[in-house]
């Protein structure tokens, strides 16, 4: 791989740890070392995680984004670039990209890609009200997920919002059970995985961890 690259992995892998002001460090060294445009993808699907989860030059992120999508990059750099951008959507628009997204994924075998559209369609249907279709992605995207991160969504993240709509639907024991689960996950990452200096910012200062960590306080 090229030095641009290997440079935006360690910023995702900041961001898994909760540590945003190097990521961001990270990512303006990867920019500046990106020469080729597949460096340059990276990038980019860098700056959409960086939108989506810290608010970070959104509407820059999302205009590089749709650019991405018309250099038409490898099928599952795009795939993860239209499930980024569809959380950066309106819900109509969210959910259209998603199912889109989960079919193309399903047919190439791209599980993880497949598991997080699953996530983004439940929360979409959710909110346009379809409820019931809601809760079954919200259940296909745990029994697809296993317990694994994927290229577009974290398993804490598919866990929480699959326990969001489960809740909202009516299904509070299953939501808990939900949770119980990805908390107990990642607690055994956070114990056996991450460096003890970045323990407390993994599980605190990540915002997606953080949210379901307190999401399972809230539901015991």
């Amino acid at each position: 791989g090229s030095v641009a690259s290997a440079i935006a992995t360690r910023a995702n892998l900041w961001l898994d740890l909760g540590q945003l002001a190097r990521a961001l460090q990270d990512r303006e060294l990867a920019r500046r070392a990106a020469n080729e445009p597949v460096e340059e993808r990276v990038v980019a699907l860098l700056d959409l995680r960086l939108a989506t989860e810290a608010n970070v030059r959104a509407d820059a992120a999302y205009a590089r984004g749709r650019a991405l999508l018309d250099e038409q990059p490898q099928l599952a750099m795009e795939l993860t670039a239209r499930l980024q951008l569809a959380s950066l959507a309106p819900p109509a628009e969210a959910l259209v990209a998603a199912r889109d997204v989960a079919a193309r994924a399903r047919l190439a075998e791209f599980r993880g890609l497949e598991t997080a559209a699953a996530s983004r369609t439940a929360l979409a249907e959710l909110q346009s009200g379809d409820a019931v279709s809601a809760v079954a992605h919200a259940r296909l995207s745990i029994e697809l997920g296993r317990d694994q991160n994927t290229e577009d969504l974290s398993w804490p993240a598919i866990v929480q919002n699959a326990a969001v709509v489960l809740q909202r639907a009516g299904h509070t024991d299953e939501a808990r059970r939900v949770v119980s689960r990805g908390e107990a996950w990642l607690r055994e990452i956070a114990g056996q995985g991450v460096p003890p200096e970045f323990r407390d910012s993994f599980l605190n200062r990540n915002p997606v961890n953080r949210e379901l960590l307190r999401l399972a306080t809230r539901l015991r």
